[in-house]
């Protein structure tokens, strides 16, 4: 099972080196933009927790 994964894994890196720089750049944002929305959602449930805690 091990070594088939490290096989698809080294088959991603190899597709990511033909994909176009700008694919390249907007899965970059869109991975930047996902971890802002979940750090954002994470902020508002410790508000949450802090309110109901009070």
């Amino acid at each position: 099972m091990l070594p088939r994964l490290i096989e698809a894994r080294v088959q991603i890196n190899h597709y990511r080196w033909l994909l176009m720089p700008e694919c390249l750049i907007l899965h970059r944002f869109l991975h930047r933009s996902i971890q802002c929305m979940v750090n954002l959602l994470i902020l508002q449930l410790s508000k949450m927790k802090l309110f109901t805690s009070i």
